[in-house]
């Protein structure tokens, strides 16, 4: 439905990796890392580079990472192996295989997927216009509604609004704008099982 949404707003660059085997790409370690290069490799200056993740997110332990923990991307082989993708290392992707004149906009909707792009890394993203937005915090389990996630749904939801869609052909559209609304549509925040057991 992202991908659908993006092809009726003009955009012609679009590549995507299913672990269902109909993509050529599969979204591994190695088909995620060249089909981010590939795409970074074609954008030019003012360019948007769109990354958007639905599926599992993890975390785990670091004591050298600002927050004490590492976001992750669960990601698998063809054989059905897991394997992560850690945020220091999807950083570095980007970074990596984007100019620094190209806009960067990461939608993830995945658990444990707050500090996906580490963010708070100094140096990291200076002088690089960048945009993340995640379907929960550090220590938060995203929500799965049946047919998507709860974040995705609450994006294409906004964006589908006569108001929205207005703002967007008059080039009057903000991240932010989107944003706020996509937080208003959300359902009510529930505390993870991970923050209940911190308050006991």
């Amino acid at each position: 439905r992202v991908s659908r949404l993006a092809k009726r707003a003009g955009c012609k660059d679009i590549v995507k990796l299913y672990d269902n085997g109909s993509t050529a790409l599969f979204p591994d370690r190695a088909g995620l890392s060249e089909a981010i290069r590939e795409v970074g490799a074609r954008c030019g200056p003012e360019d948007y580079l769109v990354f958007s993740y639905s599926g599992h997110g993890d975390s785990a332990e670091n004591a050298n990472a600002a927050t004490g923990v590492d976001c992750l991307l669960c990601l698998r082989t063809r054989e059905g192996e897991d394997e992560n993708m850690v945020d220091d290392e999807l950083a570095a992707l980007i970074t990596g295989a984007v100019g620094r004149r190209v806009r960067i906009l990461v939608l993830v909707d995945a658990c444990h997927s707050g500090g996906i792009l580490d963010m708070d890394t100094p140096g990291l993203w200076t002088g690089r216009r960048v945009c993340c937005i995640s379907g929960c915090k550090e220590g938060q389990l995203s929500t799965d509604s049946g047919d998507g996630g709860v974040m995705t749904n609450a994006l294409l939801q906004v964006l589908r609004k006569r108001k929205v869609r207005q703002r967007r052909k008059k080039r009057d559209l903000s991240v932010q704008y989107v944003f706020n609304r996509m937080v208003a549509a959300m359902p009510e925040e529930e505390e993870s099982e991970e923050e209940e057991g911190e308050e006991e």
